[in-house]
């Protein structure tokens, strides 16, 4: 920002930057561009631009003017949560569900690159709070059963995500009963919300929009123990 003036305080230990009433004088009265970058525990950065405007000592009232962020759109934090703001003018990359196997895999392609994520664990982990919706898991994932399952509720399972890379991600689910997985006439499905829309983020600096949703209808699963034998039969890869 130039001169670093003395009104401008900076709190290491709170991370805040305070601008101080009453320590501005008549060489201050202008506008200023301050930049400032947050990096979030994946490593992820990103930067965001504000005017600091100094108006007439009369008044004393420092006035901070928000400006287009130089890396996304705003990534506004209210007390209750992130608010989403959409940019004016960008191509929002969007994430597609594009296959699902019988082996348990299932493939999403990005629309755009994104920024790829290497702590893949901390991923499934993750929470986010949403002034829209609360507390919600990065991503979610839910196994919906298909219509006609005599009151079947859910289907046990657990999932892994496997790659994240800029161009797509893949995910590993584990069924606890395989052989039930869409074994009626109307299929069982997989349901993926993407609710941390700040955590994917292209390479022009844009995210997703949030709670994206993607559904698809769920294959017949082969259970692990008869998957391994069929790969090492050389019949399944």
């Amino acid at each position: 920002m130039g001169v670093v003036r003395r009104f401008v305080k900076y709190n290491s230990v709170e991370g805040s930057l305070n601008i101080k009433e009453g320590m501005t004088s008549q060489d201050d009265v202008g506008e200023y561009l301050m930049r400032i970058k947050l990096t979030n525990d994946m490593g992820l950065e990103s930067t965001y631009s504000f005017l600091l405007k100094v108006v007439d000592p009369a008044s004393l009232l420092p006035v901070l003017v928000e400006e287009e962020s130089d890396s996304q759109e705003t990534l506004n934090q209210e007390e209750n949560g992130l608010v989403y703001v959409a940019p004016d003018e960008a191509e929002i990359p969007e994430p597609q569900l594009e296959l699902l196997l019988n082996s348990g895999e299932a493939t999403i392609s990005f629309s755009r690159n994104l920024v790829p994520i290497k702590n893949l664990t901390e991923l499934k982990n993750a929470t986010v709070v949403l002034a829209d919706y609360g507390v919600k898991p990065a991503i979610e994932i839910e196994v919906i059963p298909g219509n006609d399952t005599d009151g079947k509720s859910s289907l046990g399972f657990d999932y892994e995500i496997t790659s994240f890379d800029e161009d797509g991600m893949t995910i590993q689910f584990n069924f606890t009963n395989a052989t039930e997985v869409s074994m009626n006439f109307s299929p069982d499905s997989v349901k993926i919300t993407f609710w941390a829309w700040n955590l994917f983020i292209d390479t022009d600096g844009t995210t997703f929009k949030p709670a994206q949703i993607r559904q698809r209808n769920l294959p017949p699963q082969i259970p692990l123990g008869h998957l391994s034998a069929l790969r090492n039969m050389g019949a399944f890869y």
